[in-house]
């Protein structure tokens, strides 16, 4: 049998009221509630992404591999360079500035000096050039301080991630505990920079090369850590006479000379490039012989005739001799007798005989010479 299509209808349109009804009921029930469902959050774009990033990701200039360090001195990024050491470079005019000076030309170098009358603070500022990257340098040199000085004062001394570190001491150390105390140091370096290039700088001789043996000694020691060395002392020999160099106001260090030279081999092991100065004259010491003077050839003169004195008139009166002066006041005393004026006598006077007169008759004169 066949089914009536307008039942059909009717169901449909039985069932879309029974919904409405439903759906009115329930909307009539919910609705003396106070409460809402909170609004649906955002979901983030890329952009938004992006932009909340956190700052620490987004700088990678600290965070790449450390550079060589014979690559410093001409890096074109800005470079921080640690030295820690004694009293051969805590001093404007020594080693220090010099090296300073140098990298000048291609960088704008500004140098942190430790305060000499308060070596717990930094003194101000030097700067040397005005074009290329920035190299700073945290001086922490400091007189008197053995190898191991910085090792707990390391955060003070280089305030910040350096990209080397250079190690100067020896003078205030022995060549039994040098290796000891470098080897401290080196690895408090290590440990709060890892990775970070370290170098021990071979100090330059002092008078005679007495601390010789502490030089040796570090030098051992670094071969044996595989440290890289600085060999001041060599390229000072190369110069000339390392005693030329010392200080004679303060022995322990390097004259100005010195200095300079002590700079340059530095300098040349960040990879700077400078020519050799011109090497000063050599000290002349009490064992280096004088240069002979200039030979001096007299003047030939014309031979002179033997003195013959004059012959003697003897008609002519010898000279008078001449009257002695006062030594004290140089005028010539006076005469007591008043010089006799020579004149012509007009009539010859007679002579007187030279034989003696005839004695008394009456023999006095014999009596007087026999007796009583």
């Amino acid at each position: 049998m066949r089914r009536f299509k307008g039942t059909d209808l009717s169901l449909g349109l039985l069932a879309v009221a029974v919904n409405v009804l439903l759906v009115t009921g329930v909307v009539m029930l919910t609705a003396g509630r106070s409460d809402t469902l909170p609004e649906p959050t955002p979901t983030p774009t890329r952009a938004t992404s992006t932009t909340t990033a956190p700052p620490t990701v987004a700088a990678p200039t600290r965070v790449v591999a450390s550079m060589p360090l014979t690559r410093l001195a001409t890096a074109t990024r800005p470079v921080t360079l640690a030295v820690l050491g004694d009293g051969t470079g805590d001093e404007e005019g020594e080693w220090v500035t010099a090296l300073g000076t140098l990298l000048g030309r291609d960088h704008q170098v500004v140098l942190h000096n430790l305060d000499t009358s308060d070596p717990t603070r930094y003194a101000d500022q030097l700067t040397y050039g005005k074009k290329g990257s920035t190299f700073t340098i945290w001086n922490g040199s400091r007189r008197s301080a053995p190898a191991d000085y910085a090792v707990k004062r390391l955060s003070f001394l280089v305030p910040q991630r350096p990209d080397a570190v250079l190690l100067s001491y020896g003078r205030d150390d022995s060549a039994d505990n040098i290796a000891s105390h470098l080897a401290t140091t080196y690895k408090a370096i290590s440990t709060r920079w890892p990775g970070v290039p370290v170098a021990t700088v071979l100090q330059a001789p002092e008078r005679d090369d007495v601390s010789g043996v502490v030089r040796e000694a570090a030098r051992a020691w670094a071969k044996t850590q595989g440290v890289a060395t600085i060999d001041v002392a060599a390229a000072l020999r190369k110069a000339g006479d390392p005693n030329q160099f010392v200080s004679v106001v303060d022995p322990p260090s390097v004259n100005q000379r010195g200095g300079e030279l002590w700079g340059l081999a530095v300098y040349r092991a960040l990879g700077g490039t400078a020519p050799d100065p011109v090497a000063p004259a050599p000290a002349v010491s009490s064992t280096t012989p004088a240069a002979p003077l200039p030979s001096y050839t007299p003047v030939p003169t014309r031979p002179r005739p033997p003195y013959t004195p004059p012959p003697v008139d003897p008609t002519t009166e010898p000279e008078p001799t001449p009257t002695p002066t006062d030594p004290g006041t140089g005028t010539p005393e006076p005469s007591t007798t008043d010089p006799a004026t020579p004149t012509p006598d007009p009539t010859p006077t007679p002579t007187e005989p030279s034989t003696p007169p005839p004695s008394d008759a009456g023999g006095t004169g014999d009596q007087g010479a026999d007796g009583q």
